[in-house]
């Protein structure tokens, strides 16, 4: 026979005081959805980020040929 003393317990049979502290995934739920704008300007944002840095990496470097026809734009100081 099984000691009941030696089976852990269920989530059922835990306590509400010993409850888990939140997952970050459902801290980041919780985050958005009481900030819904701020989410959507962050993720606009990152977005953007990345689509410069891979037009960075992926973009063919620049031949002599290239630069020599680039205006030169005259720095004031």
């Amino acid at each position: 026979m099984i000691d009941p003393s030696v089976i852990p317990p269920t989530d059922e049979e835990v306590p509400v005081t010993q409850t888990a502290p939140p997952k970050p995934l459902s801290q980041i739920e919780s985050l958005i959805r009481h900030h819904p704008v701020a989410a959507a300007l962050t993720t606009l944002g990152f977005s953007c980020a990345v689509g410069i840095v891979a037009r960075g990496l992926l973009a063919p470097p620049s031949t002599a040929k290239d630069r020599a026809l680039q205006p030169v734009i005259p720095h004031v100081t």
